[in-house]
């Protein structure tokens, strides 16, 4: 009876916290980063934490493309149309970290942030050494997270 209201209390909590972590992820960028800060914090085992992306955003994509320092780290607007296979009109730094979001051949959303030491807002990394393909599909989001020493993230596959 007690493990049964244990068991219960658990599940309820879990919900809340998936609720949280869907309502909560936005399609902003600030929004997004403040969601895997909190997703982070509230991991009970650092070395085992897993967050999937598809759960952050209330918006529907088939692909998110990542272009920062270690993917893609040169990529002009040409290159990257090129990558994605649509037109790509703006301008990105090398110093700039890219997450482009398409849906049936469009762009839905984008989040472009530059990393600043300075800055204390996380900054993502992503490792593609494990995917199959250079993007990522809402089916295979799921990933390992690690919090850096300069307070930034990184998600492995």
């Amino acid at each position: 009876m007690i493990m049964e209201r244990i068991n219960s209390h658990i599940k309820s909590l879990f919900y809340i916290f998936t609720l949280f972590i869907i309502f909560n992820c936005d399609n902003k960028k600030d929004n997004f980063y403040t969601s895997i800060d909190s997703y982070y914090s509230s991991c009970k085992e650092k070395n085992s934490c897993y967050i999937n992306l598809k759960d952050c955003f209330q918006f529907e994509w088939d692909k998110l493309y990542v272009f920062n320092s270690e993917n893609y780290p040169e990529a002009d607007k040409e290159e990257i149309s090129k990558i994605i296979g649509i037109k790509y009109n703006k301008a990105r730094s090398n110093q700039e970290s890219l997450l482009i979001f398409i849906k049936n051949n469009k762009i839905v959303f984008e989040i472009k942030d530059s990393y600043n030491f300075n800055n204390s807002s996380p900054y993502l990394y992503v490792d593609f050494i494990n995917l199959k393909d250079n993007y990522i599909t809402p089916s295979k989001s799921l990933f390992k997270i690690y919090q850096r020493s300069d307070r930034g993230y990184t998600l492995i596959k």
